[in-house]
């Protein structure tokens, strides 16, 4: 965790450089809570941003959920239809195509194989990723759901694999 207004550079390009060799885990801590900053914040790589003034229980179970994460039980590996997912490798196979995943991505995409068919809904991917809801993660898992469908689907414009289900959640379509 580290304060993340610098004087003299650009947080996102520190994160950005971080990403480039390591995957040690990242919580932005900043006054920057644009809706654009999380965002960019979150599709750099940061596993969590927490915009300042901040309740300082709700900071230590992110940071809580943050480490528990970075030490996970090892998976088997899930295959439903044309993806096989490789959570221990954090990457999955759609047909002959490797993708590289992010901690969270694996994470989400592990849960919607696991119901396939069925809704997901934002609270219990709350739970999977940070093992809890709170108010903004629906905001976060959006910006999930659109990185893998830009890794996942043909067109991420148009959805044929992870659709929302307005009100709900998504769903994921058999492959």
């Amino acid at each position: 965790c580290s304060t993340w207004d610098y004087p003299d550079t650009n947080g996102f390009e520190v994160l950005k450089q971080i990403r480039l060799f390591s995957d040690v885990p990242v919580v932005i801590l900043t006054v920057r809570g644009s809706e654009a900053d999380i965002v960019k914040g979150l599709q750099y790589g940061a596993d969590d941003y927490i915009v300042k003034p901040f309740r300082q229980m709700e900071m230590l179970a992110r940071i809580q959920s943050v480490i528990r994460r970075q030490h996970p039980v090892e998976e088997k590996p899930i295959k439903v239809g044309s993806i096989h997912l490789e959570p221990n490798f954090r990457c999955c196979y759609c047909g002959d195509k490797k993708i590289p995943l992010t901690r969270t991505e694996c994470l989400i995409l592990s849960h919607m194989l696991q119901n396939a068919g069925h809704v997901v809904s934002h609270s219990s991917l709350a739970e999977v990723i940070w093992g809890d809801d709170y108010a903004g993660a629906s905001h976060n898992i959006r910006v999930y759901i659109q990185r893998l469908r830009e890794k996942l689907e043909d067109n991420p414009e148009e959805p044929e694999l992870i659709k929302t289900k307005v009100g709900l959640g998504y769903i994921l379509a058999r492959p």
